[in-house]
């Protein structure tokens, strides 16, 4: 999952690299992470049961969408 302390001491590190989070967003961290964070990149939560094997979720996705939208 997202580490906001991971994030603040990468982003003190390296202030002018984008910082993109990658592992482990879901609409329950989105608030943290789109707000510690340049972007999101989402894989397995997108995915039906959250499994990479199966098919995207639309329902899934849009529960995604709104909570970061919510959160910035």
């Amino acid at each position: 999952p997202f580490d906001a302390r991971e994030a603040q001491a990468i982003r003190a590190a390296l202030p002018e690299a984008p910082l993109l989070a990658a592992s482990g967003v879901s609409p329950d961290n989105a608030p943290l992470t789109v707000t510690q964070s340049d972007g999101l990149i989402t894989g397995n939560w997108c995915h039906l049961d959250g499994d990479p094997t199966q098919p995207i979720d639309s329902a899934r996705v849009r529960q995604l969408v709104e909570a970061v939208e919510r959160a910035i």
